[in-house]
């Protein structure tokens, strides 16, 4: 009789447990919750800012292109117009060439990564850039996918670029660089949806041709508070094809890191 009540007793136990947990598991909410409610708090002794306009088609860019018109453009190594007519010489615009098929300042490059936060939390990353000389566009998207809470959170940025870069080859190698900085906006989307302003910096630093650097920092405030979302990665390679492993983060002004982590990926480079 005491054998069955114990072992009544301990079969109540388990089941109040297992409820008392799907509680608390409804009350706490899930990491990508907590981004943007994060992302959302207050400053302390300010009062709520009035927030930038939302995307209206092109309105939000007006007057942004036309001062990029005013930079000279560097001719590239491969462009027919570098050869001056007659002599087969090279032009003074010379001073930045590019090869295609590589990542710095690329006509057209695409990038997939796979990002590792936690065993509950991963995030898809594609990135588009496509320019010509001195002007570029990139695009950037990233889709967090939480398991359990069953959660999403979309962010996409895209940026109005004016970069600049070099080549230089020796007998035994070539290299690469490229600076950039653009301007633009970003939209997120979770449980509500905002856009705001973006900036963003690009460094690539290729020593060889099989080996290269990137780091690529951004800032954008789609609620109350500044984010900055970093990303340093290394590549290896060749011409057309580089394979990507590196580390991304986030920064909410005040608050501290989220969504944090490794990622490897490809690029693609024409």
């Amino acid at each position: 009789m005491n054998e069955r009540k114990t072992a009544g007793s301990g079969f109540l136990g388990l089941v109040f447990f297992l409820v008392s947990g799907l509680f608390v598991l409804q009350a706490v909410g899930g990491q990508l919750d907590d981004f943007e409610a994060s992302a959302g708090k207050k400053r302390s002794g300010s009062s709520a800012p009035s927030r930038p306009p939302r995307f209206h088609g092109y309105d939000y860019y007006d007057g942004f292109w036309s001062p990029f018109f005013l930079f000279p453009y560097y001719r590239r190594d491969d462009d027919p117009a570098r050869y001056r007519s007659g002599d087969g010489g090279t032009n003074e615009w010379d001073a930045m060439v590019h090869s295609l098929g590589v990542p710095a300042l690329p006509y057209v490059r695409t990038d997939y990564n796979w990002q590792y936060l936690n065993a509950n939390l991963m995030a898809d990353d594609v990135r588009l850039e496509a320019g010509y000389k001195l002007l570029a566009f990139q695009g950037r998207h990233t889709r967090y996918v939480e398991k359990n809470p069953s959660d999403e959170l979309e962010v996409g940025q895209y940026y109005c670029m004016i970069r600049v870069g070099g080549e230089e080859a020796t007998d035994t190698r070539q290299n690469w660089w490229e600076i950039g900085m653009g301007l633009g906006g970003m939209q997120q989307r979770g449980n509500s949806e905002f856009s705001s302003w973006a900036a963003a910096v690009v460094i690539k630093i290729y020593p060889a041709e099989w080996i290269g650097f990137e780091f690529r920092p951004a800032w954008y405030s789609p609620q109350e508070r500044t984010i900055g979302d970093y990303d340093l990665s290394a590549s290896l390679g060749w011409r057309f094809v580089q394979f990507r492993g590196g580390y991304r983060w986030i920064w909410i002004q005040g608050v501290g890191h989220d969504l944090n982590g490794p990622y490897v990926g490809a690029s693609v480079s024409f």
